[in-house]
């Protein structure tokens, strides 16, 4: 059994500065699908510790979503989406 669940993390910023701060953030723990909208697969510990930079971000100028999937949930690609960069694997250093 796996320790590591998936996300969908999005966000809707209007200020540049915060919206690069956040893609930076996330980036260190997954992949971008769409330009505001990213997949992790993360541990419980890798949840918080995401959680909690996030939090010291202090958004001022929008919010973001985190919405875990279920091991039910399954990815539907409608159209040329490229193909998935996630191994089902994630390696945070």
């Amino acid at each position: 059994m796996s320790n590591f669940s998936r996300y969908v993390i999005a966000y809707d910023i209007s200020n540049q500065r915060e919206r690069n701060r956040v893609s930076k953030v996330l980036s260190g723990y997954g992949f971008r699908v769409q330009k505001s909208v990213f997949e992790c697969s993360l541990s419980a510990s890798g949840k918080a510790k995401l959680e909690e930079e996030l939090e010291k971000l202090n958004l001022q100028s929008g919010f973001l979503q985190i919405y875990h999937l279920n091991k039910q949930a399954k990815r539907c690609e409608i159209g040329t989406a490229p193909p998935s960069p996630d191994s089902g694997y994630a390696f945070i250093v």
